[in-house]
């Protein structure tokens, strides 16, 4: 039994339409670079946009590719579309984005870009920041 799909222009089949995955609508947080005004550090400004994205938890045998000290941490797998800036080494100036999914905030970790022509796409891993004491204290 074959699967009928349909018929796009090519111009839009290089975009996957995540037809048999779906996908969910994520927030993603993206910091610009801080600068130097008047000798003083300013700090960049966040960004929030809704992209949409498909959302899988993440194999044992993907978390190799993490630092260890990620490793524990509850990661997800983000299929998109759309650009995902993730940690770079060596580079001070760039954060990485931050994704918002049910109520969580993840850190992308890791980014995998797959431009090959035919379903261009991203896919990154993204661990979840920890939640601390101070914000349930009350004032």
């Amino acid at each position: 039994m074959s699967v009928l799909y349909p018929k796009q222009p090519s111009s839009q089949r290089t975009k996957p339409n995540f037809l048999l995955t779906h996908k969910t609508p994520i927030t993603r947080i993206r910091k610009t670079v801080g600068s130097y005004i008047s000798g003083v550090w300013v700090d960049g400004v966040a960004e929030e946009v809704t992209i949409q994205a498909n959302v899988q938890p993440t194999k044992g045998s993907e978390l190799m590719a993490l630092p260890e000290s990620d490793r524990s941490r509850d990661i997800i797998k983000i299929y998109t579309t759309e650009e995902i800036l993730g940690v770079q080494e060596g580079d001070g100036k760039t954060s990485p984005d931050l994704i918002i999914w049910q109520g969580s905030t993840y850190e992308v970790k890791l980014v995998y870009v797959q431009r090959m022509g035919v379903l261009d796409h991203t896919k990154a891993l993204a661990a979840r920041i920890p939640i601390s004491a101070e914000e349930f204290t009350s004032e």
